[in-house]
């Protein structure tokens, strides 16, 4: 009996040092979650600070986000240029935590902003070779945190980085016969999806998601419309609907809705791929004529 109880002690004992092995991670936005939830499956559950239809530019924190910060082992994000509210929370609240800019993650590919405008894409993302980039530096740094947790992290990287090929064979197979299609988007802020898969976007309403679209702009937009021959104005689930309809009305071009961020999508380990082929189902969808 002895032996019985001192064998359940050990076993309770190996169970707790076990959960609490993995550490505390914090993500940014859904998709930085989804790659971090799919490398740890099993392992542990990352916390998401920003989720539904919240904005990464525009994010109030709330207690709950502070005290994940401040409690975190780990923390990824795209950096400061993108999610802007986090980086006084991060110098004030996660002394203890190791924390990671993936936009300076080796091997990112970089995508400047068009029209002069300077500065790089954030939304790197959208690009399934930077998500493998972001895969890899996961898997590296959660092995090198968690020991005990190593195999299940390189299981679930190999995995993962699998599927992020297959992924991008099944876009490019998608896209192959609209990539010559011009089209205008509300903000210019898919370009890693646009080069990737070499998709012909003509220009933007506005260059930065923080500022809207002046009088003048809207006006060379709707010139450009009709002199490139633009198939589709793209929008967003967030955007400005009446600036969508007045850039394209009069021009023939059909309209869309583009979602960068996955807001209506269930956090978890395949809220990535269902952004990515929505994302990709909405351009063919539009540039194809096709409903």
């Amino acid at each position: 009996m002895f032996q019985f109880f001192t064998l359940l002690l050990l076993s309770i004992l190996g169970f707790a040092e076990s959960g609490l092995a993995a550490p505390k991670v914090v993500t940014s936005i859904l998709p930085v979650h989804s790659l971090a939830a799919a490398v740890m499956e099993g392992a542990g559950k990352p916390r998401l600070l920003v989720r539904g239809a919240a904005s990464p530019h525009a994010y109030a924190m709330r207690p709950s986000d502070a005290r994940a910060l401040a409690g975190a082992d780990l923390i990824f994000w795209i950096g400061p240029e993108l999610e802007g509210f986090l980086a006084k929370p991060l110098a004030a609240l996660a002394s203890r935590a190791r924390i990671i800019p993936l936009s300076a993650a080796p091997g990112i590919r970089r995508m400047e902003r068009g029209g002069g405008h300077g500065g790089d894409d954030q939304h790197l993302w959208l690009d399934p070779g930077n998500a493998a980039v972001i895969a890899r530096r996961m898997i590296t740094i959660l092995k090198d945190l968690d020991g005990k947790n190593s195999a299940a992290y390189s299981a679930n990287g190999a995995a993962l980085l699998r599927r992020l090929s297959g992924l991008s064979k099944r876009i490019e197979s998608r896209l192959a016969d609209v990539k010559d299609r011009p089209f205008v988007v509300l903000h210019d802020g898919y370009r890693h999806f646009v080069q990737r898969f070499g998709l012909s976007q003509a220009g933007a309403l506005s260059l930065n998601a923080e500022l809207p679209a002046s009088a003048n702009r809207l006006r060379a937009i709707k010139r450009l419309i009709r002199t490139a021959n633009v198939v589709c104005v793209f929008g967003e689930a967030r955007g400005a609907p009446r600036l969508l309809q007045i850039a394209a009305e009069g021009t023939g071009a059909r309209t869309g809705e583009l979602d960068a961020l996955g807001l209506a999508i269930t956090p978890g380990p395949d809220a990535y791929f269902q952004l990515l082929t929505g994302l990709a189902g909405e351009f063919r969808r539009c540039l194809g004529g096709r409903e």
